[in-house]
């Protein structure tokens, strides 16, 4: 019976020692989104490895923004996008960032035409020695985070309150 008592106890303080080893997360990685949704997943990647067929964007809803949110910092580039055939701006590259910052701005401002903007070029203050797409991705990391804080603030609200509030306005960014 002692032995059992001495194995019983020996298992709890094992469970702690365990449990308190874990890595916690900081704040900042805290209050990243996870990206879960295998739908998001795997658009992007087919966006990245360049088999996405057509210029029409994917078919998405509020709850793909957390995983779309969760790719925002990424700069590798796609091999093949969804394009505006009413830009006549020629756009050939494009971070994957950029676009999943895209794909969240379709849903809350989704134009006529079906798009939420002419490219998924996010420009500010211009710089002559940049190009666009250039500025695009110097902009991405503002532009992550300005999403990522106008989603906390409206997650929880109704769609139309959503689409109210632009992200890049504080920010001093806009879509192309």
């Amino acid at each position: 019976m002692r032995t059992h008592t001495c194995v019983a106890q020996v298992l709890i303080l094992c469970s702690l020692l365990i449990c308190s080893c874990e890595e916690r997360s900081t704040p900042s990685e805290a209050t990243k989104p996870v990206a879960s949704n295998e739908k998001v997943l795997r658009i992007l990647g087919s966006m990245v490895d360049g088999s996405w067929e057509g210029r029409s964007l994917p078919q998405l809803d509020w709850q793909d923004v957390d995983a779309l949110l969760a790719r925002a910092d990424s700069t590798t580039d796609l091999k093949s996008f969804p394009a505006n055939p009413l830009s006549s701006q020629a756009q050939f590259s494009c971070p994957e960032g950029i676009m999943a910052l895209w794909l969240v701005e379709s849903m809350r401002n989704k134009a006529k035409s079906g798009y939420p903007s002419l490219n998924p070029l996010c420009l500010g203050a211009q710089n002559k020695d940049m190009s666009w797409e250039e500025m695009s991705k110097a902009n991405l990391a503002k532009a992550a985070q300005a999403y990522r804080s106008w989603w906390q603030k409206v997650k929880d609200q109704d769609e139309e309150k959503r689409k109210e509030v632009d992200p890049l306005e504080a920010a001093h960014l806009h879509w192309y």
